[in-house]
């Protein structure tokens, strides 16, 4: 029998499906007529057919629309389309994305342990359109199922430790305010992706924060301003205050600021953190 190497060996595969089941679709695609390729035909010659004006000269025609676009609700149910043109956009735009995953995950560390799950699960995501432009509602439910996960080889971080169970969780509820371009705000759980501060999206669910962002743009300056107090970590239930799984376990409470100019660059060099030892959650 070979000696097994003392060195850390990882066979990792992962499978993900998208699916997306959309209420809304996208703008009817707008061609314009190509000219015929070939040998030149003299606009007198009779082999050349007339060919109408058109009757309005596209300078950015939209791509053509893949067949098989349409959203599975609008196809399948009957009467749904053409009663979605009459509501407001609040309902209209309302859509629904199903997005499948499975992972599975095996890995030979150095001091001879095991890592291994296979798991499977995804995302539920429903969004609102936008009610009079300005104010719009969001939510995503995450779950991973163990298919194969012994007890004795977790920390995997597909399934919720140390008996790799199962999780449901209702990772993203926020509500949306927007101003035009100059400004989007974002009130209570979502996705960030801000340096330190991320989805880590490399396992079976993200990294999802509680808290308020905004963003937008202010002539040639564009900004986004963070305020976030708590985390559910990609393998966990629920939220968490932000000291506990990413900064100062020695902290009762902790707070993250953050400030983005236009450049891809963070002004501040990294998240602020503030505790206090008679504040907690």
């Amino acid at each position: 029998m070979h000696r097994r190497s003392r060195w850390q060996r990882c066979r990792v595969f992962g499978g993900v499906v998208g699916i997306v089941i959309g209420l809304s679709g996208p703008a009817h695609a707008q061609t314009t007529n190509e000219p015929a390729t070939g040998t030149s035909v003299s606009s007198q010659s009779p082999l050349r057919e007339p060919r109408p004006e058109p009757e309005q000269q596209l300078l950015t025609p939209s791509p053509p629309t893949p067949s098989g676009d349409i959203p599975l609700l609008k196809r399948f149910v009957p009467g749904l389309a053409d009663w979605l043109k009459d509501q407001p956009a609040f309902i209209r735009d309302t859509s629904i994305k199903l997005h499948p995953r499975s992972f599975y995950f095996n890995r030979l560390n150095s001091n001879d342990t095991q890592n291994e799950a296979w798991a499977f699960g995804g995302w539920l995501d429903v969004q609102t359109g936008w009610l009079f432009d300005i104010f719009k509602l969001g939510a995503t439910g995450y779950t991973s199922q163990p298919l194969y996960a012994p007890d004795e080889t977790p920390g995997t971080l597909l399934l919720h430790d140390p008996f790799q169970e199962s999780i449901l969780t209702l990772g993203q509820a926020y509500a949306q305010f927007r101003y035009k371009e100059y400004a989007l705000l974002t009130a209570y759980r979502q996705l960030v992706d801000e340096g330190y501060v991320n989805p880590a999206d490399n396992r079976m669910i993200p990294n999802t924060f509680e808290g308020v962002t905004i963003k937008g743009e202010l002539g040639p300056v564009g900004y986004n301003v963070g305020y976030l107090t708590a985390m559910k970590a990609r393998d966990r239930h629920a939220f968490h205050d932000m000291a506990g799984p990413t900064w100062s376990s020695s902290a009762r409470s902790s707070r993250i600021w953050w400030v983005r100019s236009a450049s891809s660059s963070p002004i501040s060099a990294a998240p602020v953190t503030t505790s206090s030892a008679t504040s907690a959650r």
